[in-house]
Order: structure tokens, then C-alpha cells, then sequence
């Protein structure tokens, strides 16, 4: 009893972090989806647009106020970029959070 136990949580502790190929789907793009793209990659470059001109402005000749409120345009527009590419929407679990679901899936079947 004990071998098999023991041979089934090998098994799965192998199948766990085998890595499987995923086929992804191929889904034909509507022209929904096509239209907000168009408008998300004129919004970019508006931003990228309005960055350079900030890079290219001469920041000796104003004030403290102006270029607290030009800082923090600036930073305004990378959170709006950073939301916009880098904010990936999921679950991630962590390996030690994995194990300890194990562990209790084992206690609970045993």
C-alpha cells in the first residue's frame, strides 16, 4: 500500500511540472475589435507624441510650479502606458502555494 502511494504521488508530482504544448485557437478578428485597435494605437502615439515634445521643451526658463505640473504629466501618461501593456489580467500561483494544495488534496484523499 505504501509503494502505490507512494508510486501515485511521484506520478503526479511528474505530471505537474511536465510541461504540456497548448494548440491555441485561431479566432477571426471582428471589426470591432480592429476599430478599438485603431483608436488604442492612435491614443499611443498621441502620448509617445506629447513625451517627445516634453523631452524637447527648455526647462531653464520655467517656473518650479510648471515643471512640477509638466512631472506629473509625464508620469500620468507612463501609468496610462504601463496600464495599457504591461497589466496582464490572471491567476498566478506561486510553486510553495501549489505544493500546499497537494499536500492537502494527499491528506484529504488519504
Amino acid at each position: 500500500m505504501k509503494k502505490i502511494t507512494f508510486f501515485l504521488m511521484a506520478t503526479c508530482l511528474l505530471l505537474t511540472f511536465h510541461p504540456l504544448q497548448s494548440n491555441a485557437a485561431i479566432i477571426a478578428k471582428s471589426s470591432s475589435a480592429e476599430i478599438s485597435k485603431t483608436k488604442e494605437s492612435a491614443e499611443v502615439n498621441d502620448l509617445v507624441q506629447r513625451v517627445n515634445e516634453i523631452k524637447a521643451m527648455d526647462f531653464s526658463n520655467l517656473n518650479p510650479s510648471e515643471r512640477t505640473n509638466i512631472r506629473k504629466e509625464l508620469i500620468a501618461i507612463s501609468h496610462r502606458l504601463q496600464d495599457r501593456y504591461y497589466h496582464h489580467h490572471g491567476v498566478y500561483i506561486s510553486l510553495g502555494g501549489v505544493l500546499i494544495v497537494l499536500l492537502i488534496l494527499i491528506l484529504i484523499l488519504h
